[in-house]
């Protein structure tokens, strides 16, 4: 923004104005030589200011009417302020180059709003880097609780095998036993049946 000074009005105006952003404001007297002439130079300044930053000219009568009171010791003075405060006054040759490079030395408007950049964009990475993170980490603990389920199960399966397995193999020698058992008795009752016929035969004879 441009704004020139040169009334009681325009000071009070300007006095809201530079509440907020970055101003560059040049306060002037009229038939001050000094002014007169480094006015080529300002007027080149003033007219290819950066729009993202704030220039003021502020004649001399208009300056009583600034709520900012600012402190003037000579003429011309050029002073830098943010947000309503005075942060450096322009102490060196009147030229472009000079005050171009005072006021962008000066600027804190473009760096807030870079940084404010930086810092949604950092901001947004977080939070998709956050989501994706919750996203993996569900789906890792939801692959761990299936492969526990398919382990319990596994497991559980294995077990039943094992269970299944020790009954028919102790059914098995159960059944062996009984045939050994049976096979034995049979084999004494034989041997028993032949020593009475023996003992029989020897009765006969006698």
């Amino acid at each position: 923004m441009k704004f020139s000074a040169l009334k009681a009005n325009d000071a009070h105006q300007l006095s809201e104005m530079i509440k907020e952003g970055d101003w560059m404001v040049l306060f002037y007297s009229e038939g001050c030589y000094h002014c007169d002439m480094m006015k080529p130079e300002w007027n080149k300044v003033y007219q290819k200011f950066p729009k993202n930053m704030n220039i003021a000219q502020v004649e001399r009568d208009c300056i009583p009417e600034l709520k900012f009171n600012p402190e003037i010791m000579g003429y011309p003075t050029i002073k830098m302020y943010n947000n309503n405060n005075e942060i450096a006054e322009f102490d060196e040759d009147r030229t472009y180059n000079k005050m171009m490079d005072f006021a962008k030395k000066h600027r804190n408007t473009i760096d807030r709003a870079i940084s404010k950049k930086i810092s949604r964009k950092v901001s947004k990475k977080m939070n998709e880097k956050l989501q994706e993170n919750n996203k993996k980490s569900k789906k890792a603990k939801k692959s761990k609780k299936a492969k526990k389920s398919k382990k319990a199960k596994k497991s559980s399966k294995e077990k039943k095998s094992k269970k299944k397995m020790k009954k028919m193999i102790n059914s098995s020698v159960e059944q062996h036993l009984k045939k050994m058992v049976h096979s034995s008795k049979k084999k004494r009752n034989h041997n028993t049946n032949h020593n009475i016929n023996n003992n029989n035969n020897d009765h006969n004879i006698n």
